[in-house]
């Protein structure tokens, strides 16, 4: 049991608080910078991810690589970077859009 301010508060409280926080942070990050509604949401599970930081060949990375299963992906963010107003990129005609950028710093 922790206590704030004097007052019990069960560690249950405290762990469903940080699990809402990191909830919303995971729908702020896939509304507002990669654009997706919830039915377009994937997972990635990152320890499976094979990449080979040593390689220096031109147009290999760990998107590339078959294993990772992650080809096409690339082009489905593009297409949603592309598609999403123009009041929501952070880049428009070639300059940085700094005050939208900075939100995110």
């Amino acid at each position: 049991m922790l206590y704030f301010h004097g007052k019990p508060l069960p560690i249950s409280r405290f762990r469903s608080a940080i699990h809402d926080m990191i909830r919303d942070v995971e729908d702020i990050l896939w509304r507002e910078l990669i654009w997706s509604e919830d039915w377009q949401r994937f997972e990635i599970d990152l320890m499976s991810i094979n990449d080979d930081l040593a390689s220096i060949q031109r147009g290999e990375s760990f998107i590339t690589r078959v294993a990772n299963q992650l080809g096409g992906k690339e082009g489905l963010m593009a297409d949603r970077m592309m598609s999403a107003k123009k009041s929501k990129r952070l880049r428009v005609e070639k300059k940085w859009r700094t005050i939208r950028v900075r939100e995110y710093g």
